[in-house]
C-alpha cells in the first residue's frame, strides 16, 4: 500500500502498520496518562480535605453581624455557619451589654473603629453567653451598609495556660534566687 496506512503482510494477512503501532504504543500511553491524572486528582482531593479540616479548626466560636451601634443582627456559630441562627436570644441585644465591668467601652470603640474602616485589633474581655462568663477575643471589620462583622473566639483556656506559665516562671525564678518561701 501507499500512504500513511501502509499494509504489511503478517501471517498471510495485510495489517496496517500505523494502526498496529498506534495500538501498541498509544493505548499504554493513554492509560498511563489516565492513571497519572487520577493520582493527581486524588492528591488534590487529599490537599483540599486537609485545608477544609484546618479551616474548621480555626473557625471562630461565634461570628456576629452587627449594626453600627453594636446591636446584634445575626449570629453565626460553627454549627450554623452556612446560615445565621435566626432563633438566637442574642439577636436584638447590643454586644456591649454582654460584657461585664468597664469592657463595654472597649467594645464600642472597636466597633466604631471598624465602622470607619480601621484595621481590626483584638479586644479581650469577658462575655456573658449561655449564663457563663468566659474571656473572649473579639475582632471587628466593616461590612457594607453601616454594618460590622464581629469575629469572637473564647480564650479562657489560653488565658489560664498563660497565667499558669507566668506563675511557673516566677516560681522558678524565686527558687533560682534562693527565695522559694516568698512564693508560697
Amino acid at each position: 500500500g501507499i500512504g500513511p496506512f501502509e499494509c504489511v503482510p503478517m501471517d498471510g494477512r495485510h495489517v496496517p502498520v500505523q494502526i498496529f503501532e498506534l495500538t501498541l504504543l498509544g493505548v499504554p500511553l493513554v492509560i498511563g496518562s489516565l492513571i497519572a491524572e487520577r493520582e493527581s486528582s486524588m492528591s488534590r482531593q487529599v490537599q483540599s480535605e486537609a485545608l477544609r479540616q484546618a479551616l474548621l479548626k480555626v473557625l471562630p466560636d461565634v461570628t456576629y453581624r452587627l449594626a453600627e451601634d453594636g446591636t446584634i443582627l445575626d449570629v453565626f456559630e460553627p454549627a450554623t455557619i452556612d446560615a445565621p441562627a435566626a432563633s438566637s436570644p442574642l439577636i436584638g441585644r447590643n454586644i456591649a451589654d454582654l460584657t461585664t465591668g468597664g469592657n463595654a467601652a472597649g467594645l464600642r470603640t472597636a466597633i466604631e473603629l471598624a465602622h470607619r474602616g480601621a484595621r481590626p485589633e483584638p479586644v479581650e474581655c469577658p462575655l456573658d453567653v449561655q449564663d457563663r462568663s468566659r474571656l473572649h477575643e473579639s475582632r471587628f471589620v466593616r461590612l457594607a451598609d453601616g454594618e460590622v462583622l464581629g469575629v469572637v473566639r473564647a480564650i479562657t483556656d489560653r488565658d489560664r495556660a498563660q497565667r499558669l506559665l507566668a506563675w511557673q516562671a516566677e516560681l522558678l525564678e524565686l527558687i533560682a534566687t534562693g527565695r522559694p518561701d516568698s512564693a508560697i
